[in-house]
């Protein structure tokens, strides 16, 4: 049995009463994708996408996890879906079968079938004063 588990962008630091007096920092493996078995690590993946939520299709062959919006700088070239092979052996890097490009950020939820369709929900950003992109479905095969 697997587990699978997303390291977000932030830590919030153990005791903090209150954000102003220890704010959030960022997490040592941010944007990092963990596949367990049993209580070993099997693999692991990261890149420069910021992870955002994941979803197994119905046949339990492929893992797609959004990649949403980012803070740290003005890249607008990756966002979208990261497809993993779950059934290949190998490293996270030899398992990612595809990344599916958006216009903007995509919501944490996909759906995903056996054939290989994904949808995935964008979501309008913001960028400085600036509101970017905006609400649409985008579906790849």
């Amino acid at each position: 049995e697997e587990t699978i588990v997303l390291t977000s962008r932030t830590n919030i630091p153990y005791s903090a009463a209150a954000p102003e007096l220890r704010p959030p920092t960022s997490h040592p493996s941010e944007n990092t994708l963990w596949v367990f078995e049993g209580q070993r690590l099997k693999w692991t993946w990261r890149g420069p996408h910021v992870l955002q939520g994941f979803t197994i299709s119905p046949n339990g062959r492929h893992l797609v996890v959004g990649a949403g919006s980012r803070d740290s700088d003005d890249r607008f070239d990756l966002f979208g879906a990261l497809v993993f092979d779950r059934e290949m052996a190998g490293s996270g890097e030899e398992r990612l079968r595809a990344f599916c490009p958006t216009t903007g950020p995509v919501f944490f939820r996909q759906a995903v079938t056996d054939d290989g369709r994904i949808a995935t929900a964008e979501v309008p950003f913001t960028k400085g004063s600036n509101l970017k992109g905006r609400y649409q479905v985008t579906v790849f095969r």
